[in-house]
Formats: structure tokens, C-alpha cells, sequence
């Protein structure tokens, strides 16, 4: 069963509405911590500053466990030069160059300061992206403050989900919302609830978790993203199951485990829905999971407005910004196959032996022509 629209809904206002950027976490942090203290679970923070909250059975739980990975920040700027109402930003994240032009921006200080866009600066090697920009704001702000574009912060447009921050937020809602279903689902196995700082200028909470070697290797892990939708996915036509992304292909037994659990979700509940398909309109951290020698597997929520770089140009024909879209339904969805997955862990090491055997079953007959005709 669905998790109630209505409380998904609260849980969306809650971390939607929160500020966020690379390297500015904070405040979707608090969030998570206070979901994990009313659930009773415990959190913990790695040096980096990741978040880690760990769901144990009552009793002795069963062999195997799993790991869910969302990041908190969302593409954004830092202030490191001011003076009076005019300042110069450090831009984190991967946003083209026309999308910047005469672009409102939001700097997050004493309830808000809004500005605009005036020039950018690129890196010689990346001509098309923007490293620093200049700013001119209705106030003076502190060096050291951070903003994001001058969008929406959530709203409800019928069943899209409207907000300037879907990625990776969204998939953070999806996390919380987890940790809800786990409390009222038997649930046998242990489930690692992770929450990742500044994906969006190349997986920086993720590698430093890595490097400090902070998860354990037996940790099946699913990074979940609000991913550009693309031909063969749809908005509205449910969670995708992320074969890989434009870096790498991830763990064949984990895509096949997750699809068993999408069709025991379509058998119980007719109304579910899910994909299934490469999604390399960009990376994802199962990538830098999966090159570090993990099990890992993904799940994307079909992702309007990408990095709010619309879909569809301005009424001049220029690139325009606006608010990211997910369908809720596909988050609701996502979340029912998630409880499924980690109900049914048991099933994880065994499924790609039963295709094998399936798989030689099948053949058995054609084997023995084969070697009673060879060329």
C-alpha cells in the first residue's frame, strides 16, 4: 500500500521548503535528525558530515542488510567576495552557461536577499560552464552566506510535485518517508538510511565516506535521484530502476532483485507502476559506490526541469530557469517498492542462481541436440 498522500505531502513541505547547497546542508540535516529522534533511531555523523541512521529489527535480525542514498544539497552559490550591494558568488554545480543570464537569485541571509545575475566568469577548459558570477543584490551580504535561484521553494501543481530543489530533496523526502513505512512494516532485516553532503560538485560526501571506509562492504547500496527524464520514461508511469548511469553500469543481481520485488508491489496492488532503463542524463553516487567495489543498484524519479534548466525555452526563445517537477505518484510508488526491498532481503543473494537454473532448465533439451549435431 501507497503511503498517505497527505503525510507524504507534509513531509515534501518540510524538506522542500528548507535552504540548501553544496557544502550548505544544514538546515535539511535538522530535518533528518529530528524524522530520526521521533522514529526512535538513532543518527550518526561521519567526519565529512554525512548522516547515517540505521533501522534495527526488534530481536535478532536476519542475514543481509541494505543501504538507501540520498543527497541533501542542490545546485547553488556561496558569497566569497561583497561590498555594499554588489557581490561576487561561487557557483557549485552543473548548470549551462546561457541559464545564468540576467538570472534572480536568492541569497539565503536575515529572511532573504534577492538580486540578479550581472556577468559570469568560466574556466578556461569549460567555456560553457560558469565558475564564479557577479551579483547585484537589494542588500549588502556577509562573505560566507549561500543562495540558490530565485524559484519557488514547493507548491502542488495537480499531481507535480513544483520546486526549486527536487534534486535531490525529493529523494530525501523518499528516505524520511522509508523511515515511517519501517516502523509500521515487519521488517526482519537491518536498513541503513544514508544522507549525502555536496554530490553536485562530484559526489564530495560520498568519496570522503569511501575513503574513510565508514560502510561496511556487505552493504547492498541504492542511490536514489530525481534523474532527467528521457525517452522511455515518462513522468507519472512510476519510479525507474536504474540500470546505470553516463558513468557506469551498476550491479546486475541488484537490478534483477529489484525488479522482483516492482512485480511483487504490481501483483499485491494493480495501481503500481514502475520503469526500467539506463538513465544517462547524467551520474549518480552508485557510480562511485559501485567503482569502489560495493553492490549497488538505483532508483530515479523521472526529473522535469533538470537543474532547473527548463524543458522549454522562454517566451523569447531563450533559455529560461524554472522550478524541477516529479510526479507524486512516482514518489509514492518509490517508496512502496523501497519497504518491498527491504522485506524481502532474503531473496537478494539468491535470485540470479535461480535464473541460472531456470536458464539451463530451459535449455536442456536444445544442449542435448546441440552436442547430438555439432557443425
Amino acid at each position: 500500500m501507497a503511503i498517505n498522500r497527505m503525510e507524504l505531502r507534509k513531509i515534501l513541505k518540510e524538506v522542500l521548503t528548507c535552504p540548501t547547497a553544496p557544502f550548505y546542508e544544514a538546515a535539511v540535516a535538522r530535518v533528518v535528525r529530528r524524522h530520526a529522534e521521533e522514529a526512535g533511531l538513532p543518527v550518526a555523523a561521519d567526519a565529512a558530515g554525512n548522516l547515517i541512521v540505521v533501522a534495527k529489527p526488534k530481536g535478532r535480525p536476519r542475514k543481509g542488510r541494505i543501504g538507501f542514498v540520498a543527497h541533501m544539497d542542490h545546485p547553488g552559490f556561496e558569497i566569497i567576495e561583497s561590498k555594499g550591494k554588489t557581490a561576487t558568488a561561487q557557483w557549485w554545480g552543473g548548470v549551462w552557461k546561457p541559464f545564468f543570464r540576467q538570472a534572480k537569485v536568492l541569497v539565503h541571509h536575515e529572511g532573504g536577499v534577492r538580486g540578479r545575475v550581472t556577468r559570469t566568469f568560466s574556466p578556461k577548459d569549460a567555456p560553457k560552464r560558469v565558475e564564479t558570477m557577479r551579483l547585484k543584490l537589494d542588500a549588502p551580504v556577509p562573505v560566507g552566506a549561500f543562495g540558490q535561484w530565485d524559484l519557488d521553494a514547493f507548491r502542488m501543481d495537480g499531481s507535480l510535485i513544483v520546486t526549486r530543489a527536487a534534486d535531490d530533496l525529493v529523494s530525501v523526502v523518499a528516505q524520511l518517508a522509508l523511515m515511517r513505512e519501517l516502523s509500521r512494516t515487519k521488517v526482519r532485516h537491518e536498513v541503513w538510511l544514508i544522507f549525502t553532503r555536496a554530490e553536485e560538485q562530484g559526489f564530495c560526501g560520498a568519496l570522503s565516506m569511501l575513503k574513510d571506509e565508514v560502510l561496511p562492504k556487505d552493504l547492498a547500496l541504492v542511490s536514489l535521484e530525481t534523474s532527467k527524464h528521457l525517452p522511455g520514461t515518462a513522468q507519472g508511469d512510476g519510479p525507474v530502476i536504474r540500470l546505470g548511469d553516463r558513468m557506469a553500469v551498476f550491479s546486475s543481481d541488484l537490478c534483477r532483485y529489484m525488479e522482483v520485488c516492482a512485480e511483487a508491489c504490481k501483483k499485491s496492488d494493480k495501481r503500481f507502476k514502475f520503469q526500467r532503463r539506463v538513465m544517462d542524463g547524467g551520474a549518480c553516487e552508485a557510480t562511485a559506490f559501485i567503482t569502489h567495489g560495493f553492490t549497488t543498484g538505483g532508483i530515479a524519479f523521472p526529473l522535469g526541469n533538470y537543474h532547473n534548466m527548463g524543458d522549454e525555452p522562454g517566451p523569447d526563445g531563450k533559455a529560461q530557469l524554472k522550478e524541477e517537477t516529479v510526479h507524486v505518484k512516482d514518489l509514492q510508488n518509490g517508496v512502496t517498492l523501497m519497504t518491498e526491498m527491504c522485506r524481502q532481503l532474503d531473496k537478494l543473494p539468491q535470485e540470479l542462481n535461480g535464473v541460472a537454473k531456470r536458464l539451463q532448465k530451459r535449455n536442456k533439451p536444445y544442449d542435448r541436440r546441440l552436442k547430438e549435431t555439432p557443425q
